[in-house]
């Protein structure tokens, strides 16, 4: 088997399968396990197969415990000689058509007398494929979700140039919840091993944070004899959980840490409080009414928009009130960070005629130039990309149009995919997006007309009828959108619907015939944005 050093004491032939067990070499420190399988024992194997994390645990693959053929337990070693941390780690083991699976559980129960094995966790997985942020830049392919997407051969990790310790990597459990148990699965070097000082800290609103459990003190043979895995029994409530690591020193070389930040994988247990909150906020603007620098969030959301440098409103002789960008980097429009806060998804429509050319953003939001979503409309192009790594990470679509004519866009977004909608018309995809907004923190920016880059330009152009919801819209709605808005039933959509929409918005008194029709935005009530969306309707 190579490097390979067999631990195992003997085969298992299990329903008509032969299984060979092994570790890598790495000394006596924890190492990745493996298996090989043959239905034929004097015939030929497959080839290893990657089994449990990098580390077994950290632990070496050892022996199969035999519990009546019923179950069977993989009795890892944990070979650290006078350590209070030496011992063995058991995890139950499984097979099925040939192949082998097995897991870390903090306990289980055993029945002597029947051989039924039940491992426990500590509650409910509540951390897999939740938004997840790191304080260090990260490629999409090793985004910080890696961390919680359930694999244990994916990781996040730090750009190659980003060294920078301490760090953080942070989860967004999307409930207030009772968190019991944290599981860790380090990045692991087969010999060079290093073992990792941190903290765990909770929050239930992402702002003030407590410490719920301290694994930073160096002088513990718990934390500097364990290399590879960690398994901590926490108690707190939180629906932000932060590791906050403060350093790896390796066994080998102490004084010269040369690992790159890097955590394969993070599962948290416990006990959800509360129903998982939606993301389902919007904001809108018709720039109809404005009060100085302010334009009032027609949602009734609160969520207004405040514009800076030369920005300002015109009269456009085919829309009416519209907002003008001069194309200076301090010419830009703001909304209230949070927004998106959160979101896996959104959406956002607008009417836009632009002069712009060269580099500059139209729609963005996000922290910085290291983390970012934009989209620019220039004369000849659409443009739209997302990133947790500045450009170099970044993936996206272009569409070529004549953008200086009016336009309607619609632009949705998913967390690998977004799709562009002109006029009604679907008019660009793509399925290869890397990096999912709620990656990004809190308190994101929402901006028009201004990049993140210090040295691009400002956009330089018109917008209009301006929606942001945090949601995806579906083809349908937006298809709906295009084509309701008759609420009086007299066959056109015209002022008059308009009209009766907005008297029912002030009065709630008054009746309409089908105010279905009026559900533009497709959220199943009848608000102020459908009034907006009316509007541009009746422009056309």
């Amino acid at each position: 088997m190579g490097v390979c050093r067999l631990l195992c004491q003997y085969n298992i032939s299990k329903d008509g399968y032969y299984f060979l067990f092994t570790s890598q070499a790495a000394g006596w420190y924890p190492s990745s396990g493996a298996y090989a399988v043959t239905d034929d024992i004097a015939g030929a194997w497959s080839d290893l197969r990657a089994i449990g994390n990098t580390s077994t645990f950290s632990s070496q693959s050892g022996w199969i415990v035999n519990l009546q053929d019923q179950n069977y337990l993989m009795h890892a070693y944990r070979w650290l000689h006078s350590s209070d941390s030496s011992g063995t780690t058991l995890c139950p083991l499984y097979f099925d058509n040939g192949f082998a699976f097995y897991d870390y559980y903090p306990s289980f129960r055993y029945s002597t007398k029947t051989g039924a094995l039940y491992p426990e966790q500590q509650g409910q997985l509540l951390s897999q494929d939740k938004p997840a942020v790191s304080s260090l830049a990260a490629q999409g392919s090793r985004a910080p979700c890696k961390a919680f997407d359930g694999d244990y051969r994916t990781s996040f990790s730090s750009v190659e140039e980003t060294k920078a310790w301490p760090f953080t990597l942070t989860v967004d459990l999307e409930r207030v919840c009772d968190v019991k148990n944290i599981q860790i699965s380090w990045y692991i070097c087969k010999g060079s091993e290093g073992y990792y000082a941190y903290m765990v800290e909770g929050s239930t609103d992402g702002q003030g944070w407590t410490t719920i459990y301290d694994h930073s003190d160096k002088s513990r043979e718990a934390v500097s004899k364990t290399y590879g895995f960690n398994s901590n029994l926490i108690s707190g409530r939180a629906r932000y959980v932060r590791l906050n690591v403060k350093s790896a020193t390796l066994q080998n070389n102490p004084n010269n840490n040369w690992y790159n930040p890097a955590i394969y994988e993070v599962k948290i247990y416990g006990e959800p409080l509360g129903e998982t909150e939606p993301c389902t906020r919007s904001a809108a603007f018709d720039f109809e009414q404005t009060n100085g620098k302010t334009v009032p969030d027609i949602t009734g959301n609160g969520n207004d928009l405040t514009l800076y440098g030369n920005t300002e409103i015109q009269n456009d002789p085919e829309r009416g009130n519209v907002l003008y960008f001069g194309g200076k980097a301090d010419d830009y429009a703001a909304v209230a960070s949070g927004l998106l806060d959160g979101c896996r998804e959104y959406t956002v429509c607008m009417d836009a005629k632009s002069e712009s050319e060269g580099d500059f953003f139209t729609f963005a939001t996000g922290q910085d130039k290291e983390k970012y979503a934009f989209f620019k409309i220039a004369k000849d192009h659409f443009r739209f990309q997302t990133t947790v790594d500045t450009w170099r990470g970044e993936t996206g679509l272009r569409f070529d149009l004549d953008a200086a004519q009016w336009h309607r866009y619609v632009f949705t977004v998913t967390p690998t995919a977004c799709r562009l909608y002109v006029d009604g018309r679907l008019a660009a995809e793509t399925d290869t997006l890397t990096t999912c907004l709620a990656d990004m923190g809190t308190n994101m920016k929402l901006l028009f007309g201004k990049s993140f880059y210090p040295e691009d330009v400002g956009y330089a152009g018109y917008l209009d009828n301006i929606t942001v919801y945090s949601y995806a819209l579906s083809e349908s709605e937006i298809a709906g959108s295009e084509q309701k808005g008759d609420i009086n039933a007299d066959g056109t959509v015209n002022a008059a619907d308009a009209a009766a929409l907005a008297d029912y918005l002030i009065t709630r008194t008054s009746t309409l015939p089908d105010w279905q029709a009026g559900d533009l935005d497709g959220n199943g009530r009848l608000n102020a944005v459908d009034l907006t969306l009316m509007k541009r309707i009746i422009m056309k």
